[in-house]
């Protein structure tokens, strides 16, 4: 079997995986999640069917690293995509989905793999996902920063946004996104004629947003101590956030090239009869003549019928926010 058939096969598997899920009813949210899980599941054991032949061309020592790197970067991976499915599914229906991945994985045969090639491939893999489709990629690094999605930021599994606008002389800037999370910017749906940017994950079973959006007008820097005296005073703060949202807290910040105000606060919607929490952070940054929100928010999804409580989940999407913003940098 030649590399390119055996790559082909493992496509057309992980292609099959939501028809796997789908047949079963569960809510929106975890339905997605699940098939990430179950597409990172194949994606390993299927190449881990590649092992043996690398072992049969390497020196023992040079197999011990291999190994080691391999371990280090996709065992978190399997790991938690397999405590996530056995979070969410019964144990008889677990093992009978893993038995039909079984079953896939199946139809490789990698006896005419070459090793060195195989070798190479996996290596390009542990560095960065080289030739990993995105969707696909997209579900490695979910499972891989389950428990810290902030760490994607740090391990360098980014992506660079750089934002100009073109209107006029106003500010530039320049930010970090996790490559786990999906860009829908230029989603006619979704787009406001001011926003920047618009990055969205389903996250622990409910909606994680990043997005930022403008304003022109008679906008102006403030000094310290205005920043200070706005953040500090409630009436001045809710005029900048959603008149039905409680404020937790507030706080002057100071960024690369750029200086505002951290706001928490959250909001009870109500959509189709159901009330739906949801918590967002807002970073405000006074420009001359712009006026610049950065949002991060997380919120169950209107359609999921159980919707679960976000308390818990709020110290790690804290840390997520701040390893984004730690990025920003204004020019």
């Amino acid at each position: 079997m030649s590399n390119v058939l055996y790559f082909n096969i493992m496509k057309k598997i992980i292609l099959l995986i939501p028809l796997i899920v789908l047949g079963t009813y569960y809510s929106f949210s975890q339905t997605e999640t699940l098939n990430k899980a179950f597409k990172a599941l194949v994606f390993i054991n299927g190449q881990n069917k590649l092992i043996n032949p690398i072992r049969s061309v390497l020196k023992q020592s040079d197999y011990n690293l291999f190994i080691y790197e391999y371990n280090a970067f996709f065992n978190d991976i399997e790991k938690n995509a397999l405590n996530y499915l056995n979070s969410r599914l019964p144990q008889d229906s677990l093992d009978y989905y893993l038995n039909e991945v079984e079953v896939l994985l199946k139809n490789i045969n990698v006896d005419n793999v070459d090793p060195h090639v195989a070798i190479g491939t996996i290596k390009s893999r542990i560095k960065n996902l080289e030739g990993v489709p995105k969707d696909l990629k997209q579900a490695l690094l979910y499972f891989k920063f389950y428990n810290n999605p902030g760490g994607a930021i740090s391990n360098g599994f980014y992506e660079d946004f750089l934002f100009a606008n073109t209107k006029n002389r106003g500010r530039k800037f320049s930010i970090k996104l996790p490559l786990f999370m999906e860009d829908r910017t230029k989603n006619s749906s979704l787009a406001l004629s001011n926003q920047i940017l618009n990055y969205h994950s389903i996250m622990d079973d409910h909606n994680f947003t990043i997005a930022a959006s403008y304003v022109d007008g008679k906008y102006r820097k403030y000094s310290d101590e205005e920043l200070e005296y706005i953040s500090a005073t409630n009436e001045e703060i809710r005029r900048l956030i959603p008149e039905n949202a409680r404020l937790i807290t507030s706080r002057a910040v100071t960024g690369k090239n750029y200086k505002g105000i951290l706001v928490e606060f959250d909001l009870i919607q109500e959509y189709l009869g159901l009330s739906m929490d949801t918590k967002l952070f807002y970073l405000l940054v006074f420009e001359d003549g712009q006026f610049f929100i950065f949002n991060f928010s997380y919120g169950n999804n209107p359609m999921d019928s159980n919707q679960v409580s976000l308390d818990k989940f709020r110290d790690k999407y804290h840390k997520l926010m701040l390893s984004v913003l730690n990025t920003l940098q204004f020019y």
